[in-house]
């Protein structure tokens, strides 16, 4: 036995980008029990993930977090049936959180208790498995390279924890995220919860796993561009041809008849911080017919240009040949 009931990890990228830390405990104390729980250090007051030994799981808001959400509410944010299939002989599985590479971020150090586990590269992911243990069960032996560490169960048995590297949609669980496709977010609940959120989804068999991904400022206003000659108007206004696009920030259409439109969606999990200097450049490209590669040409002249960020991109795996590069204000 380890002789531990508790237990911190991080996804550490190799620039230093890194997830959120998790904690994954069976007891206090060095007392453990059969319970199994797991909560994000940041959050861990507000919410966790319960895995009990009458079979069922959930995840659950704590009491304050659930008085300030939802008071008098005592239901679970999502409830489920353990599986009681073995993935190998005496264990059984637990609880998953995928944590994708693109959605590591810079954020202060770790705590030194904390185990940092490495991630691949860009196009993955790093798949963390929770299995619960037997007593006198041996680890599986295709497992055993990808082994984080482990926990005492209070039968004798262990919570077992790995990390394997797998390959990641980027473009569909960001479009997920966009649109709330078969997803839902755990929010914030405190004044300090940080940059990260996690978005549920079914797993097999019906149980529910997390895929961690980073907490962009939400927009509920249009920018403020003062310097724009145009309208700036919400992306729902715009043409059928393209109200339903997901990687594209904003939409600029220069009329040859009259001022321009701007379209923002306000949906996209876009940074508008240089949303003016741009459309500055570029409209100063279109009044002199320097077109490049990124705009769309219109029969009477006029002519349409979508805005993104090199990560909505790089996420949807465009190559850059196929992009248009970032707007340049012509040499003097």
């Amino acid at each position: 036995m380890s002789g531990r009931t508790v237990l911190r990890f991080a996804i550490i990228a190799r620039d230093g980008r890194r997830s959120s830390e998790w904690r994954v405990w069976t007891g206090d104390d060095k007392k453990p029990s059969d319970e199994v729980y797991l909560a994000p250090r940041n959050q861990a007051g507000d919410f966790k993930v319960s895995l009990h030994t009458s079979g069922y799981a959930q995840i659950g808001l704590s009491k304050p977090a659930r008085d300030a959400a939802r008071l008098g509410d005592n239901h679970a944010f999502s409830r489920w049936e353990l599986a009681d299939t073995e993935l190998a002989p005496g264990w059984r599985p637990g609880f998953r959180i995928t944590f994708p590479d693109s959605e590591l971020i810079a954020s202060p150090p770790v705590r030194a208790d904390c185990l940092r586990v490495g991630v691949t590269d860009s196009g993955m992911a790093m798949a963390v498995l929770v299995l619960i243990g037997e007593p006198r069960a041996a680890l599986p032996d295709p497992l055993r390279a990808f082994f984080i560490g482990d926990l005492d169960r209070k039968n004798g048995g262990r919570v077992a924890v790995f990390g394997i590297p797998v390959p990641f949609d980027n473009a569909a669980f960001t479009d997920a995220l966009n649109h709330m496709v078969g997803s839902w977010r755990i929010p914030g609940l405190r004044s300090d919860f940080g940059p990260y959120g996690w978005a549920s989804s079914t797993g097999p068999g019906g149980t529910i796993e997390l895929t961690e991904f980073t907490r962009e400022p939400e927009v509920s206003e249009l920018p403020s561009l003062p310097s724009f000659p145009g309208e700036v108007l919400n992306w729902h206004e715009g043409l059928d041809a393209f109200s339903e696009a997901s990687i594209l920030c904003a939409l600029l259409v220069c009329f040859c008849d009259k001022a321009p439109v701007l379209y923002v969606d306000l949906r996209s999990r876009c940074n508008h911080a240089h949303l003016e200097y741009d459309l500055g450049v570029l409209l100063e490209s279109y009044k002199r017919g320097d077109l490049d590669n990124g705009w769309t040409r219109w029969s009477d002249g006029s002519a349409s240009t979508g805005l993104t960020t090199r990560r909505r991109v790089d996420d949807a795996g465009i190559d850059a040949s196929e992009w248009a590069p970032s707007p340049r204000p012509r040499s003097a």
